[in-house]
């Protein structure tokens, strides 16, 4: 550094000019990054005290940013978007997520998920619930929900509430009533997958942030997507058994060429959402 600038303070201040300028202006660690740039232009005037802080925040700066580097590495979410909740010294964030917006029976499923820092050393594997295999799925799911570290809810809102809401209303309403059962109270951070928070949290003091690709990003998000992609899968095979001529078994209740046949031969059944189509162009006397 001595050959390029002429004191440390100058070399510090471009080197975390030049990661502001390549994490982006909207990115959580980009405005971390930027409160240490303002502190370290003032270095020369700092105390001991102060520059050991400012220490020991780059060293936190640089952990997140390994494993922010590691997790894009290796394609897995990480617990960056939590850590940041985390060291401003709040215990409990919820990933919350949803399955089951596009199927043409059955229920919206939503889970929310607090995990604890280090728990995913316990559980290897977590990730979006659709890049895993239907038996990693299953182990997974298990080792959440028996892990004492581990806490979650799984909330869910039926066909008739679907088509008397429409099905963005109802997923959000299915993800507000996830996080609003945990265990142990609403949680103070709810990290929500999609592009939108639940209307009702205005009402709660929770801070909720919507995270785009949230499943892909963030572990406990990831783990919640899990957790309800399990649930529904496993109510849908219940459902076969009452109702076979679906099979619903097979294709989750979503719009497959057997599926639509099946609905053609028989008409649909009580757990088909009438608001869809092609259900909804049979007579109510036919639903």
């Amino acid at each position: 550094p001595g050959k390029r600038f002429a004191t440390f303070q100058d070399f510090l201040v471009a080197e975390l000019g030049a990661m502001q300028d390549s994490l982006g202006s909207s990115s959580e660690l980009s405005q971390r990054v930027k409160s240490l740039r303002a502190a370290a232009c003032q270095y020369t005037s700092l105390s001991n005290n102060e520059r050991k802080q400012l220490a020991e925040n780059l060293r936190c700066m640089a952990t997140l940013l390994d494993e922010a580097d590691r997790a894009t590495a290796i394609n897995q979410p990480s617990f960056q978007l939590e850590r940041v909740y985390w060291q401003q010294g709040v215990r409990r964030v919820a990933g919350v997520d949803e399955v089951g917006r596009g199927p043409l029976a059955g229920p919206v499923v939503a889970a929310a998920c607090v995990l604890r820092e280090g728990v995913h050393l316990a559980i290897p594997g977590i990730n979006d619930s659709k890049k895993l295999s239907p038996k990693k799925r299953d182990m997974l799911y298990a080792q959440l929900t028996e892990h004492p570290e581990v806490e979650y809810c799984i909330a869910m809102v039926g066909p008739r509430k679907i088509d008397e809401l429409n099905i963005n209303q109802a997923s959000l309403l299915a993800m507000h009533e996830a996080y609003m059962g945990l265990e142990n109270g609403p949680p103070e951070v709810a990290l929500v997958d999609g592009s939108f928070l639940p209307q009702q949290m205005r009402s709660t003091s929770i801070e909720g942030k919507h995270v785009i690709h949230g499943d892909a990003l963030s572990l406990s998000i990831a783990a919640a997507s899990i957790i309800a992609k399990v649930t529904r899968d496993r109510m849908m095979v219940e459902l076969d058994e009452q109702f076979p001529m679906y099979a619903f078994a097979q294709h989750k209740g979503y719009g497959t060429k057997a599926h639509n046949e099946a609905i053609l031969q028989h008409g649909p059944c009580i757990h088909h959402r009438w608001s869809y189509s092609p259900i909804k162009k049979y007579p109510p006397l036919e639903r």
